[in-house]
C-alpha cells in the first residue's frame, strides 16, 4: 500500500517538476544569449529573418512556417539578436512537454520524465535550442504528430486525428522532411498488429486531406515561381553525382553520434543489433507492442536520410526527428530493464557536451587553447554586426545608393544589423540563375540608372565595367576574427546601372 501510494505521489510529482527545470533551462540559455556579444546572428538566422519581413506563401530554399514565426516572436520581443533566438528558446519548451505527454500516454510518469530529460539534453536538441531553425519547428510539429497520432490510433477520436491533420500540415510548412511522417504512419499500421484497422479508417484520410490543405499554399507558390525550392533542394543532396558515396554515408552516419549523443546512439544501435540486451524482463506497458509504434517513427527517417548520404549528400542534423521516438524507446527499454546505470551516464555525457557547447570559449581560455580558424566552431558567426557596420558606413557617405551583391549572407546581415534596418538590397545576378531569395525578390531591371554600393570577395570586377557608367574602388572591409581568419570584402561604388 505504501509502494502504490508513493508512486503514485512521484506520478504526480514529475510534471510540474519538468516545467521548473524546463523554465529553468530557458532562463539559463537565454542569459548565456544575452550575455555574449561575441557572436552574431548565423546567416540562415538573418536570412529568414528578412523572409520575415515579407510574409509569404513560400520562400527560395523552405517553406514558410520559420519566416512567419520569427515574424511572430520579433514583433513581440523586437527585432534584435536575442529577438531572433526567441524562436528557439520559446519552442523547445512545449516540444519538450509534447514529448512528455506522449512518453506518460506510452508508459508512466516516471518514464516520461526522464525520457524527456534526456531528449531535452540531446546534443543535436541543445544545439538547435539557441537557433532559430526550421529543425526547431520541426521537432515541434513531428512530436506534436506523434503524440496525436498515437492518441488516435488508439482512441479513435475525432479530436486527435484533426490534431494529427493540423500539426501534420504545419510541419510540412515547416519542413519537407515532415513528409516522412506519413510513411512512418504506414509504416506503423502494418507492423503492430492492433494498429491495422485504421488501414481503412477514413479518419486517417480525413485527417491526411486537412493536412494537404494546410500544405497546398506553398505547393501553389512553388508552381508560381518555378519549384525553387525542390532545385534548391535537389542541388544541396547532390544527387546529380551517380554512384554510391560510401563517404558521404560514413560521415553522415558518425555524425549521429553527435546528434544523440555518443553513449545514447551506441546504445541505441545495440539495441537495434540485439547485440546488448537489458537485463531482466521489460514491464508491461500502456497499450500494444510499443517497440514496434517507436521504431516506425524513428528508422524509416534514419534509413531514407542514410540513403541520401549514399547517393549524394546528408548533414548530420537532416535525421534529427529519428531521436523523438528514439530517444523514447531507448530510455523506457533502459527503465523497464532497470538499467539505469546507462541511463545516467547517457545524460551525463549529454550534460557535458551541452556545457561544452555553450561555454566552449571560457574552457579553452582557461586551457590556454588559441582561438584560430581550426580550433574556433564559431569562427562563422563571428564579425557580422562590425561588417555590417562598416557596410552601412559607406552606404551612409554616399546618399541615394543601394547595397549590391551577389551574397545572400552580405545582404541579410548588412539588413539586420543596420539602423534603420536596410531592406532595400538588391542581388547581383548577371547570370540569371536563381541561388538565394534575393535573386526571386530583386531584380536590376528595376534599377535602372541607379547607383550602387558593391560588397564582393571577388577583386576583379571588370564583369561591372560595360554595365555601370562607372566603378571605383572605395575599400577593403576587414574584420579580423583571428590570425589567420577574417570576414573579408571588397566595396566598389558603382554609379548608373545600364542593364545587365
Amino acid at each position: 500500500m505504501n509502494n502504490l501510494l508513493s508512486h503514485s505521489v512521484m506520478g504526480r510529482f514529475y510534471g510540474p517538476l519538468l516545467l521548473v527545470i524546463l523554465v529553468l533551462w530557458t532562463f539559463y540559455r537565454a542569459i548565456l544569449l544575452a550575455t555574449d556579444s561575441s557572436l552574431s546572428l548565423y546567416v540562415d538566422e538573418a536570412y529568414y529573418w528578412v523572409w520575415s519581413q515579407t510574409p509569404d506563401f513560400g520562400y527560395y530554399s523552405k517553406p514558410p512556417m520559420i519566416a512567419w514565426s520569427i515574424g511572430l516572436v520579433t514583433a513581440l520581443l523586437g527585432d534584435s539578436q536575442l529577438g531572433v533566438k526567441s524562436l528557439a528558446l520559446l519552442v523547445y519548451p512545449f516540444t519538450a512537454v509534447a514529448f512528455f505527454l506522449l512518453a506518460r500516454y506510452l508508459f508512466d510518469a516516471r518514464v516520461a520524465f526522464f525520457s524527456t530529460l534526456t531528449f531535452t539534453t540531446l546534443p543535436g536538441v541543445t544545439l538547435s535550442s539557441v537557433i532559430a531553425s526550421t529543425d526547431v519547428l520541426l521537432f515541434f510539429f513531428w512530436t506534436v504528430s506523434l503524440y496525436a497520432f498515437v492518441r488516435a490510433v488508439n482512441e479513435n477520436t475525432w479530436r486527435h486525428w484533426l490534431l494529427l491533420g493540423l500539426a501534420g500540415g504545419l510541419g510540412l510548412l515547416s519542413k519537407y522532411t515532415m513528409g516522412i511522417f506519413a510513411i512512418s504512419v504506414l509504416v506503423a499500421l502494418c507492423a503492430v498488429q492492433a494498429y491495422r484497422q485504421h488501414l481503412l479508417n477514413y479518419r486517417l484520410y480525413l485527417a491526411a486531406v486537412l493536412a494537404f490543405i494546410l500544405f497546398l499554399p506553398n505547393i501553389l507558390w512553388n508552381i508560381q515561381h518555378r519549384f525553387p525550392t525542390l532545385q534548391h533542394t535537389y542541388e544541396i543532396s547532390r544527387l546529380e553525382n551517380t554512384g554510391l558515396h560510401w563517404g558521404e554515408l560514413g560521415e553522415f552516419l558518425a555524425g549521429q553520434f553527435s546528434v544523440m549523443g555518443p553513449v545514447g546512439f551506441f546504445v541505441f544501435l545495440a539495441l537495434l543489433a540485439g547485440a546488448w540486451i537489458p537485463r531482466g524482463a521489460a514491464a508491461p506497458s500502456k497499450g500494444p507492442q510499443h517497440t514496434g509504434l517507436l521504431l516506425s517513427f524513428s528508422l524509416p527517417f534514419l534509413l531514407i536520410i542514410s540513403l541520401q548520404g549514399l547517393l549524394g549528400r546528408a548533414n548530420a542534423n537532416w535525421a534529427a526527428p529519428t531521436y523523438v521516438a528514439a530517444t523514447l524507446w531507448v530510455i523506457s527499454r533502459l527503465m523497464q530493464a532497470g538499467r539505469t546505470k546507462w541511463l545516467v551516464v547517457m545524460f551525463a555525457a549529454n550534460i557535458l557536451l551541452g556545457l561544452a557547447v555553450f561555454h566552449y570559449h571560457t574552457i579553452v581560455q582557461v586551457l590556454g587553447i588559441e582561438l584560430t580558424r581550426q580550433t574556433d566552431p564559431y569562427k562563422r558567426v563571428k564579425g557580422w554586426d562590425a561588417f555590417a557596420t562598416d557596410v552601412t558606413a559607406l552606404l551612409d557617405a554616399h546618399p541615394k545608393t543601394k547595397l549590391l551583391s551577389g551574397s545572400r549572407s552580405v545582404l541579410s546581415h548588412v539588413a539586420f544589423y543596420s539602423q534603420p534596418h536596410r531592406l532595400d538590397g538588391v542581388s547581383w545576378n548577371p547570370e540569371s540563375h536563381v541561388r538565394h531569395q534575393f535573386d526571386i525578390v530583386t531584380h536590376m531591371a528595376d534599377h535602372i540608372g541607379e547607383d550602387f554600393i558593391y560588397v564582393t570577395q571577388k577583386t576583379d570586377v571588370s564583369d561591372l565595367q560595360s554595365r555601370f557608367d562607372s566603378v571605383a574602388f572605395l575599400k577593403e572591409i576587414h574584420i579580423p576574427i583571428h590570425s589567420d581568419f577574417a570576414i573579408t570584402y571588397q566595396a566598389y561604388l558603382a554609379r548608373g546601372f545600364n542593364g545587365y
